[in-house]
């Protein structure tokens, strides 16, 4: 692949991203919020339901995820991108650091809606038949139990994050050095660790041009056997990267 295809492919990268970031952004958050509710759910219902069979805790989780978790989780996404919009500004809606997720989080009233939601669930399934009033009853007396253990969860994850977020600029940096060296051994294996993180992170639009940056000098200098890369080049490379 020549420089043009090259960079060709950076341009329609960049592209998508920008026309795609906010449905990225909601995606991972919906995703991991899905996750969160899931799994504690699963312990709760566990716990205060021991004498079920495992096939029975998961049918009763089912249905109170697609019985209003589900709805509930996508207001939530929708909430926390409201308050970015009026406390940061953003526009697009698209979250420009983790910083103002955890800001939307905490502060927009998100981590208050859980019990809300949990109680609107419990109900819904009962009014289809689908757990029985002593169930719903039982697992409403669990109710904040599960609810603190969701917000804690919640609050891990957020803590999570910004710990990648950290590794990503650590291993940036050792990218950096690398490619200054011409090392590119050295920058091959930083680069693999930056992908590592990204697949755990939200789409950050700074990340990800920062990381197709790299990728694209990285095929560069394959491209051409050596690191001596014209002026154009690389302008040409910031260019579609910033």
């Amino acid at each position: 692949m020549n420089l043009s295809d090259n960079l060709n492919n950076v341009l329609n990268n960049t592209l998508d991203l920008a026309n795609n970031l906010s449905k990225m952004q909601q995606k991972f958050m919906e995703s991991n919020l899905y996750g969160i509710f899931d799994g504690v759910l699963n312990i709760g219902i566990r716990a205060a339901l021991p004498d079920l069979i495992e096939d029975d805790i998961i049918n009763i989780k089912d249905n109170i995820m697609q019985n209003g978790i589900v709805d509930g989780v996508n207001e939530i996404v929708n909430n926390i991108k409201s308050f970015g919009k009026s406390t940061f500004g953003l526009i697009t809606g698209n979250f420009e650091n983790i910083s103002q997720i955890q800001t939307a989080v905490k502060s927009g009233g998100v981590l208050d809606k859980i019990s809300k939601i949990f109680d609107f669930a419990l109900d819904k399934a009962k009014e289809k038949g689908l757990i029985s009033n002593t169930m719903k009853n039982t697992l409403k007396s669990q109710k904040n139990s599960i609810a603190k253990n969701i917000k804690n969860n919640i609050s891990s994850n957020l803590e999570d994050q910004v710990k990648y977020f950290e590794k990503i600029d650590e291993y940036n940096n050792k990218w950096q050095e690398c490619f200054k060296n011409k090392d590119l051994k050295g920058m091959k294996n930083a680069n693999k660790n930056i992908q590592k993180y990204l697949k755990k992170v939200l789409p950050i639009e700074s990340t990800l041009n920062s990381a197709r940056k790299i990728e694209t000098l990285e095929k560069l200098i394959e491209n051409k056997g050596n690191f001596e890369l014209t002026k154009e080049e690389l302008e040409l490379v910031e260019a579609l990267n910033s």
